[in-house]
């Protein structure tokens, strides 16, 4: 691989990072300008993006900024990376626990097909 090619995410957080690198790509911005517009260093954004660290939610609403993201693009964009972020706690928190497992991907499910979980 050459210097400066981007990988694609496989960390815990690959889901955030692949939909930030996304938008990030799509805008024509660098990591170096993109970080430098959020205040955070290339190194940092350059592990969010790899699916390593966690995206705050102060750096996620600072890119959406610096990406010029109308409101309803910015609203989606927030919202899908708030809910990848939540599955990978989520699944951090079930941890092995299968019968755990299982209820988190039942009540994920219903939340994506009928927007109420069933009780």
């Amino acid at each position: 691989m050459r210097i400066g090619a981007e990988r694609e995410p496989s960390g815990p957080y690959a889901a955030c990072g692949r939909l930030i690198r996304v938008e990030r790509t799509r805008v024509g911005l660098g990591v170096e300008r993109a970080a430098g517009a959020v205040g955070v260093a290339p190194s940092y954004l350059s592990m969010v993006e790899a699916g390593k660290k966690p995206p705050s939610k102060r750096v996620v609403e600072k890119l959406s900024d610096a990406f010029r993201l109308v409101a309803s693009a910015r609203q989606s964009f927030l919202a899908a990376v708030a809910r990848e972020r939540f599955l990978v706690d989520l699944r951090k928190l079930v941890g092995e626990d299968r019968a755990r497992q299982a209820w988190v991907r039942e009540y994920v499910s219903d939340l994506a097909m009928q927007g109420e979980p069933r009780r």
